[in-house]
């Protein structure tokens, strides 16, 4: 019977929740919440992931483009999960989502946030509401899977009509947002909201002037008036964030030449003695000297580094460590000085892993402790297990691969790691599980079939039967996977472009009508980008026959050089034969919605987007590419 009462009280309250957060499976009480109020969430886990799991809350507290985050355990109350919540006095709107008790942070990211506005004593919208229910509905990323830009812009339109002087806590963020939602009219609208924040800037603080900057350089292309902020920000702030931030780069722009970069960086620490990017500059200077073949140098600078590892501001360094050890590794120099690298990286890791440093506000407790976990495990782990077999043996080997197994699923390669190292120490029933599950997933690349072969072989006592056994794995994954990539289609207009290509010829898609067009949005700075190029190159042979298919890669966010310039090196240096367009202000990748890259879109042949597919998953990406070509064909 309480079950039923819970349920005719959820669809009652239901009825009377009338905010942004409205939405089937969850409700609030009391209607117009305010500052200070206790505020009950109540959630439905009918028809979600959730269903028969523990649950729990975070809830994101917005004030003036400052996001907190909380996460909370919620109780179950018949077929409800509910949590009471005391509003902070100082939150202008709340973000709430629901998660599984997992708490794995992929699956969290993969979940809707509801925003929720708050009110004043009067019963109306509180100020600030608007532009703070925006700001969490329009992050991409942590908060939200996908952002909600149309609706952000409106909340964002709405608050800065009724109280014009809020803009200039979201001046980075609205002015984004313009550029992605107009068309002709962007840098219009941009310079008459950057004109009413000018008349104030007196009053702005370093953080909002380097908004002006940012937009002024990025979106605006107005490089006179990016400098006058610029110069301005430094006037104010000689010892600031932007100064701080462009020394530290200018280290990284002459690491090459490594005794100018270590003179830089003495001129750093003495200008900004609490940094701690010099820590991260330090063992950069120490992988350049890996790099470039001078261990002897390396050693002696690594003394010099005084790296102590009870000290919280050196364990996010592992990672730069790992890499030190695998350019000596790869490079076959030094294995002893390999080995120190290593343990110091895996010493940094497990540091980092126990680590007590507070979260960022950004992030809850529990998300913060997992990424660090998984990172971690992601590349000390990986180094440490390749030099470990390099350096002592297979056994040894696989005792480091496990340990880093059992502390995350993160890492694919690990996993192919520890799961080959498994079939060769007479653990092939092991291996063989693992790579099964990986084949069943599609996180196995290729030659890791050879040890599934060999655990198959090891388990049933003969290879028999292997091909029709692999067989009915890979054919039950791309049931799944087609009819993942089938449900996820869209169909919409595509934004009309007309950019211009690396031999200056104008390339636009309504002169692609007729053909499935596929955009691969990317960059030279782009680490996993470059990682697909292989495969994309297989791509276009597979396809160079089809003339109803068209591949455009669209170099864009380039941080330096003129526009193409880095392209078009890059391109010829590595002999892909990409048809390349330049978005050089991101103003069409900003239309598409790309907010990370490489991201695919695929356009159908009547110019709808039909498809869109973000990060480069090499052990997926060809048959993604193929299965979408033919849904929309």
């Amino acid at each position: 019977m309480k079950r039923n009462i819970n349920l005719i009280l959820f669809v009652v309250l239901f009825t009377a929740a009338l905010s942004l957060a409205q939405d089937k499976n969850f409700i609030f009480t009391p209607e117009k919440p305010k500052p200070g109020d206790a505020i009950s969430l109540q959630f439905s886990p009918d028809g979600t992931n959730l269903e028969n799991k523990e649950a729990s809350v975070i809830i994101y507290s917005v004030k003036n483009g400052i996001l907190n985050a909380e996460e909370y355990w919620m109780k179950k109350e018949g077929n409800l999960w509910q949590y009471k919540y005391q509003i902070p006095d100082t939150s202008q709107a709340l973000g709430i989502k629901f998660i599984a008790a997992e708490r794995e942070f992929g699956n969290q990211v993969m979940q809707k946030t509801f925003p929720i506005q708050l009110y004043d004593k009067g019963g109306k919208l509180l100020k600030g509401t608007k532009a703070a229910s925006a700001y969490i509905v329009g992050y991409q990323g942590v908060v939200n899977d996908k952002a909600d830009l149309k609706s952000a812009y409106k909340l964002y339109k709405e608050e800065f009509t009724e109280n014009p002087p809020l803009v200039k806590y979201y001046i980075w963020q609205y002015c984004d947002i313009i550029n992605s939602q107009e068309n002709k009219n962007a840098n219009s609208l941009i310079k008459k909201v950057l004109a009413k924040i000018e008349k104030g800037k007196e009053s702005l603080d370093e953080k909002q002037l380097m908004g002006l900057q940012n937009v002024y350089f990025s979106i605006l292309k107005d490089e006179q008036k990016s400098k006058q902020y610029r110069d301005l920000v430094a006037k104010k702030y000689p010892t600031g964030a932007l100064i701080e931030r462009e020394e530290n780069n200018n280290v990284y722009k002459n690491l090459s030449d490594i005794e100018k970069a270590k003179a830089l960086l003495k001129e750093f620490t003495n200008k900004f003695p609490k940094s701690e990017s010099r820590y991260n500059l330090e063992t950069n200077i120490l992988i350049e000297q890996c790099r470039q073949g001078k261990l002897n140098e390396a050693k002696e600078y690594l003394k010099s580094m005084n790296v102590e590892f009870d000290d919280e501001k050196w364990t996010w360094q592992y990672g730069s460590f790992a890499l030190a050890a695998g350019i000596c590794l790869t490079n076959g120099r030094d294995m002893s000085f390999t080995e120190q690298l290593n343990e110091i990286s895996l010493k940094l890791a497990k540091k980092l892993i126990n680590s007590t440093k507070p979260n960022p506000n950004w992030l809850t407790a529990s998300q913060y402790g997992y990424m660090t976990k998984e990172f971690s495990s992601g590349s000390s782990y990986v180094t440490a297990t390749k030099v470990y077999e390099k350096t002592k043996s297979s056994k040894e080997a696989l005792k480091i691969a496990e340990e880093g197994f059992k502390l995350s699923n993160f890492s694919t390669e690990l996993k192919q790691l520890y799961a080959r190292l498994l079939v060769e120490n007479d653990r092939a029933e092991e291996g063989l599980k693992i790579i099964d599950e990986m084949i069943s997933s599609g996180k196995v690349l290729e030659e890791l079939l050879a040890a599934h072969k060999i655990a198959y072989t090891k388990v049933k006592g003969s290879e028999d039967g292997y091909e029709k056994y692999l067989s009915a794995i890979k054919e039950k994954f791309l049931t799944k996977f087609k009819e993942k990539i089938k449900s996820s289609l869209v169909e919409k207009s595509a934004p009309a472009f007309a950019l211009t290509d690396l031999d200056g010829k104008k390339v636009s898609l309504s002169d692609l009508k007729g053909k499935i067009v596929i955009l691969d949005f990317w960059a030279t700075w782009c680490g996993p980008c470059k990682a697909s190029f292989p495969l994309m190159k297989k791509t276009l042979e597979k396809y160079s026959d089809n003339n109803n298919v068209e591949f455009l890669f669209v170099n864009t966010w380039e941080k330096s050089g003129e526009p193409g310039e880095n392209a078009s090196k890059y391109l010829k240096e590595n002999k892909y034969p990409f048809h390349c367009i330049i978005d050089p202000d991101g103003k069409i990748t900003a239309q598409y919605e790309v907010m990370a890259i490489p991201t695919k879109i695929f356009i159908d042949k009547e110019g709808k987007m039909r498809y869109k597919s973000t990060g480069a998953d090499l052990a997926t990406m060809l048959e993604e590419i193929d299965t979408v070509i033919n849904l929309i064909k």
